[in-house]
């Protein structure tokens, strides 16, 4: 071959795995920029509004995972009360405010429905916002220990939160096996009890069938 063929052939070859390098490094960044993404749709919360009417409990529930920390914020005009369930309507958390913005914190001790309800006196609408998991987490105590920027703050909530979004997809997927399981199951008594019900009708068709001969024949019909 000729140097100048030679020196092409070797270049191409060089830019190969480099070019590989490059496509892999900008799938790892499009990646890490879609969990992000991801992250901040799912973590983003807003303060729901309740219209509370006079001596009327009203309720607003969340999907609660197991030890998890919540912590609620909610902001009323007026006295309210405020009272917590658990998924079995259990009361875990009651306290009374005279308006204003106050908090409460509980921990979950199972996955279920939790409620968050108000009453009051005199009618009025509240607003709550509820955090759970890492969104409820306050890093002001990681900040001073480890002596964070705000840049490694936030590249270490994006982690946690991301983690916390993994644990939860498993949760579905597991959930999902578990709906899977008991849909196959209730099929086959499906299967099974439609050949039951059709072995009873046929069996009764074929015993009136014979009756209906019998009676015939004592009839002299046939």
């Amino acid at each position: 071959r000729e140097p100048g063929a030679l020196s092409l052939v070797c270049s191409i070859r060089v830019a190969q795995p480099l070019r590989l390098a490059v496509v892999t490094m900008a799938n790892m960044l499009s990646t890490i920029l879609l969990a992000v993404v991801a992250v901040s749709c799912f973590t983003g919360s807003e303060a729901i509004g309740v219209q509370v009417r006079r001596r009327t409990e009203r309720c607003v529930f969340e999907e609660i995972g197991q030890n998890l920390l919540v912590v609620g914020e909610y902001t009323s005009e007026k006295p309210v009360d405020v009272r917590v369930t658990d998924k079995n309507m259990k009361t875990i958390l009651k306290e009374s405010s005279d308006g204003g913005l106050d908090k409460f914190a509980f921990t979950s001790t199972e996955e279920g429905l939790y409620g968050v309800c108000f009453t009051s006196s005199q009618g009025q609408e509240v607003f709550v916002d509820i955090a759970a998991g890492v969104d409820a987490k306050d890093y002001s105590d990681i900040v001073k220990r480890e002596h964070l920027e705000p840049v490694e703050l936030t590249m270490l909530h994006v982690e946690e939160e991301v983690q916390s979004l993994l644990t939860h997809l498993i949760h579905q997927r597991e959930h999902e096996m578990v709906m899977a399981q008991i849909t196959f199951s209730t099929v086959n008594r499906v299967y099974y009890l439609s050949i039951f019900v059709i072995l009873v009708i046929a069996g009764v068709g074929a015993w009136e069938a014979r009756h209906m001969k019998g009676f015939l024949k004592a009839k002299k019909l046939i």
